[in-house]
Formats: structure tokens, sequence, C-alpha cells
């Protein structure tokens, strides 16, 4: 380990659920760290597979992996189960399905030492069957003190640089001050779609000074069931919630939040081209609309407002169709689009 003047203990979390053709390399990754000053909280999630039986079977051979079995309760639950048996300074936390390079907690913990930052953050790779995609880009460098708080509220949700979050908003790629985590996870309970961007949001608000690194270190594993697991069975409803509690947030707060219209704007598009990969017809997407179109909360997402260069021709004419609620346009309009990326 280079460079490392102080050696915090660092808490993995690492929440399971059904995922016995992955888990492995998830725990052959954190158990070959350069950095060895590290304790791993294994929650299985009511896992119906081998996963927990895998789990015990690294707790035998390694003192670092510790391991927790619950009925399912979801991966808010899984978390905050974890962090009550954690004793580090610092939290990370790694999806079972995914893996870390051999020198990622080095990185991270020389980062939080060298800047006494509360929050480090990295990027990551997009892997699926074996092979790296393309994956987007966040805003990287030192962040703190008001300058931190104001590029939260203006970026965390959408940049215009990279046309998405400003920082990756997922728990995982990240590690955090003790002190920081428990109050973040509270806010993702009972979401099952968001419960990590309200959580890193709420987190972010709440520190002084983070450290975003350009260094992939973290692989995110995409598999050919993704695009069913982001559409299921209500999700407007979860996605509305979502958007309320960032609001409740940041009335609590005193700030404005910018790009939440643009934030939303992305869920559409992106959650309708996984309804069209998966076969979903026009009318289970005319359903979905009308639950939204037609929740009080939602009234405002749909104001009259101008052309806006973050969406491009076909997007602000999508947009203007949605909020006319000519949804068979619209679908027709985002058929042509997808069919020709």
């Amino acid at each position: 380990m280079n460079n490392v003047q102080t050696t915090p203990l660092v808490s993995i979390i690492v929440p399971i659920y059904n995922t016995e053709k992955y888990i492995r390399d998830c725990l052959d990754s954190i158990s070959t760290q350069t950095y060895t000053f590290f304790e791993t909280i294994l929650v299985d999630d009511g896992s119906t597979d081998q996963s927990g039986t895998i789990c015990d079977e690294y707790a035998k051979i390694d003192n670092r992996f510790k391991v927790i079995h619950q009925e399912n309760q979801g991966v808010s639950m899984a978390r905050i189960a974890a962090f009550e048996h954690c004793h580090g300074e610092y939290i990370t936390f790694i999806d079972s399905d995914d893996y870390v390079t051999s020198d990622y907690l080095e990185r991270l913990a020389n980062a939080i030492v060298k800047e006494c930052a509360d929050i480090v953050s990295c990027e990551y790779n997009r892997i699926k069957n074996h092979h790296v995609l393309k994956s987007g880009k966040y805003i990287f460098g030192l962040f703190q003190g008001n300058e931190l708080h104001t590029f939260v509220s203006h970026n965390f949700l959408y940049n215009r640089q990279t046309k998405g979050y400003g920082i990756h908003p997922g728990l995982a790629t990240k590690m955090i001050k003790r002190d920081l985590v428990e109050e973040g996870l509270k806010q993702g309970i009972g979401l099952w779609y968001g419960e990590d961007t309200i959580s890193v949001f709420s987190i972010l608000l709440k520190c002084d000074k983070l450290v975003a690194l350009p260094d992939k270190l973290y692989n995110y594993v995409e598999h050919d069931d993704e695009a069913v697991k982001r559409y299921s069975f209500g999700l407007w409803e979860n996605v509305i919630e979502l958007l309320q509690r960032i609001d409740s947030i940041c009335h609590n707060e005193g700030i404005t939040v910018y790009g939440t219209r643009q934030r939303f704007w992305q869920i559409i598009s992106f959650t309708i081209l996984k309804m069209q990969v998966i076969g979903l017809s026009y009318m289970s997407f005319y359903n979905d609309m009308c639950i939204v179109r037609n929740h009080p909360y939602m009234k405002k997402y749909f104001e009259p407002w101008l052309i806006s260069k973050d969406f491009g021709l076909k997007g602000n004419i999508a947009y203007l169709l949605l909020r006319l609620k000519q949804y068979h346009l619209f679908w027709i309009l985002k058929n042509i689009k997808y069919s020709n990326m």
C-alpha cells in the first residue's frame, strides 16, 4: 500500500439477493485487495439460491468476512442491517454481481487520507459478456464547502457537460465517512428505483469535502435480463415518490435544486426504451402515462416552457406531444428514434 499516512478501517457492505452466478467474482475481488485493513459485511437478503451458502464459505476461510442472513427486505434495509454491524471509519458499497479492481480500496483510501475528505468517488466500467462497454463520464476534481453545495444543487441531477448526472448517483463507487451514511441510507427506504440516488444526494448535501476521481476502479456487470429488472409494475409511482423526496430534502435544507425536469425527462426516455426492448405494448405505455400525467404532483413537470437545448429537436417535439397527451404520436416518434440507434 502506498502513501497512506494512517490506515483507517474500511467497512465494505455487500447486499446479496440471488446472485450465485456472479458472487464469487465479487468476493474474490474483495479478498485480494492491496489495502488489507477492512471488514466485509455480507447481507444475504433472503436469497433462494446458493448465494448465502457461498457467503458462508468465504467467511470460514477469511475472518474479514461476516455474514448476516435475513428474510428478504430489499436493498436499503439490507444495507442498514449491515451498517449496524460495521466498525469502520469509512464505508464503501459493492453490489454482489459487480467486482472491483485490486487497488480499489487503496486508491480511495489514499484520496480520503490525503485530502481529509468526507467522500471519495470513482468512475466505473460497464461490463457485459466479459466485454467493456462505453460508460458515462462524470465531473471530477476536489469540491468543498459552499462550492461543493453549489455544485451538488446545480449539477448532481443533471449536468450539461455530461448530459446526465454530474456525479455518479450510486452508493457503489464511493467511500464515505461513517457519520454521513446512516441517515442517507434511511432516505432510500421503500424505494426500489432511485434508492441510491436519494441516498447519495442527501449525503452529499451533508458533507464538507468531496474528491471525485476520474479512475475506473469499479466494474458494473450488466446482464441479459437487465431491461426487465429496470421496468416493473409500480415504476412510475416509485419515480414520483423519488422526486417528492428530493423536493422534501431541498425544502428542509433551504436550497433549490436544478435539473429535476431534465432528470425526469431522461427517466421517461430511458424507461420507454426498456419497455420497447422487452416488447411491452403501447397500451402498457398509455396506462403508465395516464398515471404520470394525472398525478397532482406531476403537473409542474408539464407546464409550458421554452424549448431546451438539452433535449434536442426530437426530444423537444416528444416532450410537447407528451405534454399535450398525444401519447400515440409520442410512442411512434420514440420507436423511430430507437430503431435508428
